[in-house]
């Protein structure tokens, strides 16, 4: 587990700078939760928690996972009591195989390096059911000369949250981006939304082997 919070500084403002762009793909998030009907959510790399209390006032059993004690503090402060939040990296969880019908990865892949994105993706399916859905969020590779134009931005902001963490955006981008992490692992493809001006995808995604792709 890194000993370092990285969002200490970030977290106070997190909801206030990037909350207002993140709230057409949460509340997705809710729609798609909502249509499966699903009886327990695991939220990993939850944040703020804001994802959390959006599927809980749905009526959704749901549990936050982060390793930032800064960012947890602000999901603890704004949440209901019915949401448990555990600190702790989800690269090694605590949960047992099995324990969720749906996990949620939201822009939480592309600032890791590869091998800790690897091992994410590991725990993510490990605790998934066997008919469960992995949602992921994260950057898409750009399609068209508008799409570039729209990402650089977005690279800028990469690059200005550090080092390590620029290197690990590219790295993740010159790889192919979220839809090569989730054919790498083997999943399949369900439902697949572009969000942020085509810049990011939503993904919906089993580990069942047919593919449904729209």
């Amino acid at each position: 587990m890194k000993t370092k919070d990285e969002y200490a500084t970030l977290a106070a403002y997190y909801e206030m700078v990037i909350g207002p762009f993140l709230m057409p793909l949460r509340r997705e998030i809710v729609r798609i939760a909502m249509r499966h009907r699903f009886t327990n959510i695991l939220d990993l790399c939850c944040g703020t928690g804001r994802q959390c209390i959006m599927l809980d006032a749905a009526g959704f059993r749901v549990a936050g996972v982060d390793n930032s004690p800064s960012m947890l503090g602000e999901a603890l402060a704004g949440s209901p009591p019915s949401i448990e939040y555990f600190l702790e990296d989800a690269s090694a969880l605590h949960f047992d195989d099995s324990s969720f019908e749906c996990v949620i990865l939201c822009f939480a892949l592309h600032e890791k390096t590869k091998t800790v994105r690897d091992e994410v993706m590991k725990e993510a399916k490990r605790v998934l059911t066997a008919a469960g859905r992995l949602i992921t969020v994260d950057y898409a590779v750009p399609q068209g000369f508008l799409e570039i134009c729209i990402a650089l931005p977005a690279a800028g902001v990469e690059r200005i949250a550090g080092h390590e963490h620029y290197a690990a955006y590219r790295d993740f981008m010159r790889c192919g981006a979220l839809d090569a992490v989730l054919s790498e692992h083997g999943l399949a493809i369900e439902q697949k939304t572009r969000f942020l001006w085509g810049t990011a995808a939503l993904v919906v995604s089993t580990k069942r082997k047919h593919s449904i792709t729209r």
